[in-house]
């Protein structure tokens, strides 16, 4: 009988320990801006000209979802496969953008680049799971110079560009 509970009692384990919710391929989301200010919050994201953010009268952008199975994370597609959704940038801050069929190669110098690194937990949170340790890392959005919000990946400690934070949560909403 011990053998039985001890058995038992890691099959629950496991099971607990497994990821939950983990979106379907192929599901299509909106991501939506969660924030205590209130021109941010529950704004959904729209891409243009290769950025992603909140743009006046910009209609959410539909992210499709596919399996990135080296790491277990997803790749997100705005509008069709060949465009995806990447994280860009310099100094700390890597913000969203839509890049087209993204390879090593087309990263611009000084900057850092990366894509297929986005996770959706149970509860729609949107986080990155690139292999990085940093326990400071988070959402931010910023004021543009033509008024529209940009999102960003914010590492918490490098001295940032000059631009005023909002930390914000991003939340996957199905489509």
């Amino acid at each position: 009988m011990k053998s039985f509970s001890l058995a038992l009692l890691a099959f629950a384990a496991s099971v607990l320990a497994a990821p939950q919710d983990a979106p379907p391929k192929g599901a299509t989301y909106t991501l939506t801006v969660k924030s205590s200010v209130d021109t941010l919050n529950n704004k959904a994201l729209s891409a243009k000209d290769g950025k992603v953010g909140i743009f006046s009268g910009g209609p959410a952008a539909k992210f499709l979802t596919s399996q990135y199975t080296g790491s277990n994370t997803l790749s997100l597609h705005p509008g069709t496969e060949e465009h995806q959704l990447a994280l860009s940038g310099s100094s700390g801050l890597l913000e969203l953008v839509d890049v087209v069929n993204p390879t090593g190669d087309k990263i611009p110098q000084g900057q850092s680049m990366e894509w297929s690194t986005f996770v959706i937990d149970g509860q729609g949170n949107v986080n990155v799971n690139d292999g990085a340790d940093i326990p400071s890392r988070r959402w931010v959005a910023y004021t543009n110079a033509d008024g529209s919000y940009g999102v960003g990946l914010y590492d918490g400690f490098t001295v940032p560009p000059p631009k005023e934070f909002q930390n914000v949560t991003l939340v996957a909403v199905k489509a």
